[in-house]
């Protein structure tokens, strides 16, 4: 408790009430494409060796271009610098691959 302050519990019960009259929006504008952003999931899928038939957990990198529809997302050993960087590499080289393909259509909406 602080002098002249509230206490944790009597904050969060302020904090809830006003959060309630509150529409709190996080908003980003850029163009699509233009960041990117990297973390790891919270669960740990599993990778099965197919030879020994063997499951090992693995960390799953997730990269999003924002304001786009592409993901990149892959499995990895661990959370180490180096299993990070390669990630980033793979990915950001998926990237340029997909961003030089020339996109087509023949859809009259368009």
């Amino acid at each position: 408790m602080h002098p002249g302050g509230y206490s944790y519990s009597r904050f969060c019960v302020y904090y809830r009430a006003w959060a309630k009259r509150h529409k709190v929006y996080m908003h980003q504008r850029y163009v699509g494409g233009e960041k990117l952003f990297v973390d790891y999931s919270g669960k740990k899928p599993h990778i099965r060796d197919l030879t020994s038939g063997e499951d090992r957990e693995v960390d799953l990198l997730v990269m999003a271009w924002g304001a786009s529809q592409f993901i990149y997302a892959e499995g990895q050993e661990s959370q180490r610098l180096p299993d990070w960087m390669m990630g980033h590499r793979r990915g950001m080289s998926i990237s340029v691959a997909l961003h030089t393909l020339k996109w087509t259509t023949t859809s009259r909406a368009l």
